[in-house]
């Protein structure tokens, strides 16, 4: 991601893509091009800016479909923003070639793929700009990247967040090492004290089931997106630029690959679920295993009632639910992603294989007639 770039650490992606257009001077008036799978967190920062979005159809290789941009194509456009979907870069010097043609800013969403690349071609080095989440490759709560050209970003200089944010973010991350025992000798202290000041400020901790909110109406997802703080661009926190600069990448990468390759074997396609790569690229570090079901929501709310690490993108933003009816629309309601994270064990992957296994079995039987 980072591989010939100049680039700024924010504290989200979504800030970095906010940071990007208002580089480009990106704002009232323009419209943004983006795909038609997607997380709210995508046209969030381009409704805040001023712009307007236009959902675009992706093909099943996850890459922009230039013809249908090319017929809706107007004046107004003024960026396209093209996906490596869950971590497996696609070839994007046709859609660079395309958008210098019509005078189109490139941004490239590396969200989900921090490392890898296409060919010879990091991730990253495809775009005008090209951000990054941190989160979803280091363990950091808060974190993403703006990556430009030489000479397009040295000069900006981002506000940072008080002493307060900067104890919040070391705590924090206290919290979420002890909630996966990863802290040998301070889990137990640490998670009382958590426990203790949840009490003192009457907070309840949600469940990851209960976080979900696949069934809200558009204009709450809307809603929720446009007042998230993470939208406006801050600097990195220090704690965070810290274990991001420190931390073993060769590691990150090598166990990305190893569960992606362990999650094909152990879910080859069959009857109501289909993986949608099950071969991993040669320059591919992947952020989740893709899978397709054929009746995934009762699947679903059972995996994340088991509190597995499933995720799906379902939330959909106003005006383009059926906007495009492409391979995204699909996506949306049928795959689900299973996290392919580092620090999963071998024994992780059996049981979660498993219970989406047995998830999918049952749910067939109870289809069946009679």
């Amino acid at each position: 991601m980072l591989d010939a770039k100049e680039f700024v650490l924010t504290r989200s992606a979504r800030s970095a893509l906010a940071l990007a257009l208002r580089q480009a001077r990106i704002g009232a008036g323009a419209r943004v091009l983006l795909p038609n799978y997607y997380c709210p967190t995508m046209p969030a920062p381009v409704e805040a800016s001023g712009a307007s979005v236009l959902f675009y159809p992706i093909t099943g290789a996850g890459l922009p479909d230039l013809d249908w941009i090319r017929a809706h194509l107007s004046s107004d456009c003024k960026a396209l923003l093209a996906v490596h979907f869950f971590g497996l870069p696609v070839p994007l010097a046709a859609v660079r070639a395309f958008c210098d043609e019509a005078g189109l800013l490139l941004i490239e969403d590396c969200a989900h793929a921090f490392f890898g690349k296409w060919s010879e071609v990091p991730v990253g080095n495809f775009g005008h700009f090209a951000i990054a989440s941190l989160p979803k490759f280091f363990p950091v709560i808060e974190g993403g990247v703006l990556a430009g050209p030489a000479g397009t970003l040295s000069e900006l200089r981002l506000p940072a967040l008080g002493a307060a944010a900067e104890l919040k973010a070391a705590w924090n991350i206290l919290e979420l090492a002890t909630r996966h025992a990863a802290l040998p000798g301070l889990n137990a202290p640490v998670a009382l004290a958590s426990k203790v000041l949840s009490a003192l400020r009457g907070r309840s901790k949600a469940t990851l089931a209960d976080q979900e909110g696949g069934s809200e109406p558009v204009e709450a997802v809307r809603a929720a997106a446009l007042a998230d703080p993470l939208l406006a661009p801050m600097r990195l926190r220090r704690v965070e630029r810290h274990l991001f600069e420190r931390l073993d990448r060769g590691r990150i990468v090598a166990l990305r690959r190893r569960n992606y390759e362990r999650l094909a074997q152990l879910l080859p396609a069959g009857p109501g679920l289909i993986p949608l790569f099950p071969q991993l690229p040669p320059g591919a570090v992947p952020y989740v295993f893709a899978v397709r079901l054929e009746s995934p929501d009762e699947v679903y709310a059972q995996l994340r009632a088991q509190r597995l690490p499933v995720l799906r993108w379902d939330r959909y933003w106003p005006g383009a639910i059926d906007a495009v009816r492409d391979v995204g629309r699909d996506w949306g309601h049928h795959v689900l992603q299973i996290l392919c994270h580092q620090n999963l064990t071998l024994a992780d992957l059996d049981i979660l294989a498993h219970s989406l296994t047995a998830a999918v079995g049952a749910g067939a039987v109870r289809r069946q007639p009679g």
